[in-house]
């Protein structure tokens, strides 16, 4: 009986422990991702219009994140692109009509059965649409990162960011993953 007690114990620890693994490691990502995001920000140009003043925050939008918005917001908080700050909104699906505000938006994988309103809602404004959905660039996203072997990359659809005025540099264009 003790060894039987002693065993369902210990599965319980090796239980608590590969969850806490895994909540590490969706933490890391989602920092990296934070980072990608900044990076991305620095390398593309958007159309005068957008900036109503020189100083004007630069505001991205998460769409789906729920428990995973808090580590974006610590990656991102107090930083600056170009002289401008960034603010952070976290949006559900009934607030769309906030977009007009969004200079970036960010898509989560939860979002994928909705990605094709949601894309088409975006194609009227100059933003640069990022999701983590493995054919994201395919159904016209812009920016959509994969994980090849446990290495966060990222593919670019160049025509949908044209479309809406949006200029990527091509040092950004560089670093896109290739099959």
């Amino acid at each position: 009986m003790i060894k039987y007690k002693c065993l369902i114990i210990l599965s319980l620890v090796f239980c608590f422990y590969a969850l806490e693994v895994k909540a590490n490691v969706l933490v890391s990502e989602y920092q990296l991702k934070a980072k990608f995001l900044y990076n991305f920000a620095r390398f593309v140009q958007w159309p005068k219009f957008v900036w109503y003043s020189p100083k004007q925050a630069m505001t991205l939008c998460l769409l789906g994140m729920k428990q995973h918005d808090i580590v974006m917001k610590n990656q991102l908080q107090d930083k600056s692109i170009k002289y401008r700050k960034i603010n952070i909104l976290s949006l559900k699906l009934s607030e769309l009509q906030q977009l007009p505000q969004c200079q970036i938006l960010f898509i989560a994988v939860s979002m994928e059965n909705q990605l094709p309103s949601i894309l088409a809602k975006t194609r009227k404004y100059p933003i640069l649409t990022v999701g983590e959905t493995e054919d994201f660039t395919q159904k016209g996203g812009m920016i959509g990162f994969i994980n090849i072997l446990n290495r966060l990359r990222f593919y670019i659809n160049v025509k949908a960011a044209r479309k809406v005025g949006l200029k990527i540099d091509s040092k950004l264009l560089k670093l896109v993953y290739s099959k």
